[in-house]
């Protein structure tokens, strides 16, 4: 596990407080949406470490948030293949904002998540399959 401007343990109730401070800085509730997003990354068997896979998870977290946001990445190794689940808080860090998806941000993020896995010579689906409602079926 790694951590950006919280703890793993007690990221929930962090996350909660940061939520606190906006609602208490803007007068706009906080308690509506999302406490947290989640991303998921899924890398092939016998293609990455461990500890590389937390790095690439990190690394994606900390483009993704621009630093603006707490996170926590969790990389697991308990379903055949490594692959790191990202939590980040939806409401900044300095209280100034709440994320909001954007359409398309799916999109966005495989992009950045693919570019991040590039840059350290890892392998990305290139014609991921879809479901015949038109969404992807599997990426990662």
């Amino acid at each position: 596990m790694s951590a950006y401007l919280c703890d793993p343990k007690t990221a929930h109730l962090e996350f909660m407080l940061v939520k606190g401070q906006y609602q208490a800085a803007t007068g706009r509730p906080a308690e509506h949406g999302a406490l947290c997003y989640q991303i998921r990354q899924v890398f092939p068997q016998r293609e990455i470490t461990p500890e590389e896979a937390n790095k690439i998870g990190y690394e994606t977290a900390m483009r993704w948030t621009k630093g603006k946001y707490q996170f926590f990445v969790c990389t697991h190794i308990d379903k055949g293949h490594i692959h790191n689940h990202i939590y980040y808080n939806s409401t900044a860090y300095d209280c100034s904002r709440k994320f909001r998806n954007f359409l398309g941000s799916t999109f966005a993020l495989r992009r950045l998540s693919d570019r991040v896995c590039l840059e350290h010579d890892l392998s990305v689906i290139l014609n991921p399959k879809l479901h015949s409602k038109g969404k992807f079926l599997h990426y990662g």
